[in-house]
């Protein structure tokens, strides 16, 4: 499954695509800026949600 047909990915898939790190990733999911599902122990982030943080960066 391509990136652009998901849902939601993984907090590995959401560092790479921003060129971070996972630990700025968690930091970010920490202070609220990126929105997450949780399953059980699985942090899952919307990819709508990853490209409207991407959009208010640069606006």
């Amino acid at each position: 499954m391509e990136m652009q047909d998901k849902i939601l990915i993984n907090v590995s898939e959401a560092a790479k695509l921003l060129g971070l790190g996972k630990t700025f990733t968690y930091e970010l999911i920490g202070q609220g800026q990126l929105p997450v599902v949780r399953f059980g122990k699985r942090v899952l982030i919307p990819v709508k949600h990853l490209s409207l943080y991407i959009e208010t960066l640069v606006a």
